[in-house]
């Protein structure tokens, strides 16, 4: 898969029992992994590779003022559940932020596939933070 994390943006702190692997292709990040029971941020750059065993808690940071782009290899299953919660788009798509009702249907789907979503308070824990879906109240 190819994801694309625009800068000042994130993918908040989670685990998943699939592992995955990440090849960054351009832009600079980091990834928070956790070793030995413990969290910390590494510095990722174009070339850098970063394996994640399953059932570790991860999160990516875009660092840069560019796109962070990495080619990430991991199961079907993972697969299977990035197909359930995407959304298509085309080339003349606005990507709008999700609802409410998106971020409901997103914690319904991982719920079923296992995924474990740290709250706000780890994700604040870590230097992240997060948007509220739009309309919320």
């Amino acid at each position: 898969m190819k994801g694309d994390i625009p800068p000042g943006t994130s993918v908040p702190w989670h685990s998943h029992p699939e592992p995955e692997s990440f090849l960054v292709v351009s832009g600079r990040g980091e990834v928070l992994v956790e070793r030995d029971g413990r969290l910390g941020w590494i510095a990722v750059w174009p070339g850098d590779y970063v394996n994640v065993p399953g059932g570790t808690k991860h999160a990516h940071r875009n660092t840069s003022s560019e796109p962070l782009v990495e080619l990430a290899t991991t199961t079907a299953t993972l697969g299977r559940f990035f197909e359930e919660i995407g959304r298509p788009l085309d080339d003349t798509a606005r990507i709008e932020p999700p609802t409410a009702a998106d971020f409901e249907r997103f914690q319904a789907v991982a719920a079923k596939y296992g995924h474990r979503l740290a709250s706000p308070e780890e994700i604040a824990a870590v230097g992240l933070t997060m948007p509220g879906p739009t309309g919320a109240p």
